[in-house]
């Protein structure tokens, strides 16, 4: 028998034709440019057609008026340039530089120059402390630094040639769409001046404060699941609006304990959200709080003089405030924390440093736990009760937060950034 062992193999045909890698590449090359001409047709034409920002020129909502005080777009001036709005922003620097140490103890936010581009057009503007405007070349821009993030409140920190800072991008479009500034009446114009003292407390300021071990809830989740969380918090926020705004001493502290109370009770039956919230109620409350204040002080020189205008000013703000327009533990971190600060103002008259230094040197601290550890040992009211009216409210609210699309914003981001 004859064993056979069969083997293929191959033998290329040399008569066939090789592919030309110039041709590849040509190809390749061709598709590619359709590919980035695809991607930059669907930006353009998502933020010009399909996701277009909504836009007006007219507020929506109304000024803050009473016989003292006038809050909001309504009651401040409409520059018709760029450059009429870049004065705006440079009275509002140098009046917040001439008092820096009246807003926060040892206060680091100070002496700080902005350097404003325009996202649209090739155009920038050095103010500095004192409101003195340089107008600068992009050139000129880039020279100071390469951190440039030209997109809506777009910001970052800088330091060249001795002078610190912060760069901001400036949206020539949103300068006169007031909804994307309406809701800030304690400042009432568009809102560069709130970037720079908002993210400056937090880059300048509160970076020398003592840091928890551990930051739960990093991630910033507003835990819309927990809606019963939502409702006890949007219940103490509602609280504490009510006794900042209370004039009678009496009913003041009784509010007061009436906000302890329902705090101690969300403490104890919702651990979870408490711990959540530790992080934001910390560092976003007190960045609101001095946001607040600079702001007030700030934009609304005439009618702000003293630190008396200032507290009657926000008791008028508090007293207008809808507590249902934010719910989520990112946003109540901000807001309930910062109305929390204004309240232990008041609560500790002379003394309102306290509550700050403490917030400083107590990485666990929060305006709430400071305000409850105010009231240890003395008898507390029974926890007010949540109602089936707010619950099927903020419910309502969350579902219509969540059903909200982020397109738009997203390419306003995108098409800001490419053209």
């Amino acid at each position: 028998m004859r064993i056979y062992s069969l083997k293929v193999f191959y033998q290329p045909n040399n008569n066939q034709p090789h592919e030309n890698p110039i041709k590849i590449l040509k190809y390749f090359f061709i598709s590619l440019f359709a590919v980035i001409l695809l991607f930059l047709a669907t930006v353009y034409l998502g933020y010009k057609v399909f996701f277009k920002p909504e836009y007006s020129e007219v507020p929506t909502k109304e000024a803050i008026v009473n016989h003292s005080f006038c809050f909001g777009v309504e009651c401040q001036e409409k520059p018709t340039t760029t450059e009429g709005y870049i004065s705006i922003l440079a009275a509002q620097i140098k009046r917040y530089n001439s008092e820096t140490n009246t807003y926060w103890p040892n206060n680091s936010v100070k002496d700080y120059y902005a350097l404003v581009e325009s996202i649209e057009n090739k155009k920038g503007w050095l103010i500095s402390p004192d409101g003195k405007i340089q107008n600068l070349t992009t050139a000129e821009i880039t020279a100071i630094t390469h951190s440039r993030p030209r997109y809506s409140v777009g910001f970052s920190e800088f330091e060249h040639q001795g002078k610190k800072g912060m760069y901001l991008a400036l949206s020539e479009k949103d300068l006169t769409n007031v909804l994307q500034y309406e809701k800030y009446s304690h400042l009432g114009t568009y809102d560069l001046f709130i970037t720079y003292a908002h993210e400056l407390f937090h880059m300048s300021e509160q970076n020398k404060w003592k840091s928890p071990e551990k930051v739960i809830n990093a991630s910033r989740s507003d835990r819309f699941e927990d809606l019963d969380a939502r409702v006890q918090r949007n219940l103490i926020y509602q609280q504490v609006l009510k006794a900042i705004v209370e004039n009678d001493t009496v009913r003041k502290q009784e509010n007061i304990k009436a906000i302890v109370s329902s705090y101690r009770y969300y403490q104890k039956n919702f651990a979870e959200d408490y711990k959540s919230s530790l992080f934001m109620d910390r560092i976003e409350g007190s960045a609101y709080y001095f946001e607040m204040i600079t702001s007030l002080y700030s934009a609304y020189p005439n009618q702000i003089k003293t630190e008396h205008d200032l507290y009657e000013g926000l008791k008028l703000i508090a007293q207008n405030t809808n507590p249902f327009e934010g719910i989520g533990l990112g946003i109540e971190g901000y807001w309930l924390s910062g109305w929390t600060g204004v309240l232990l103002d008041q609560y500790e008259g002379d003394q309102k440093n306290d509550w700050k230094l403490q917030l400083m040197n107590n990485p666990n601290s929060t305006p709430l736990e400071i305000l409850s550890n105010k009231f240890n040992g003395i008898d507390l009211p029974t926890p007010q009760r949540v109602t089936e009216k707010d619950k099927i409210k903020i419910q309502s609210w969350i579902k219509q937060r969540e059903e909200t699309s982020n397109l738009p914003a997203l390419f306003q981001f995108m098409y800001q950034i490419i053209f």
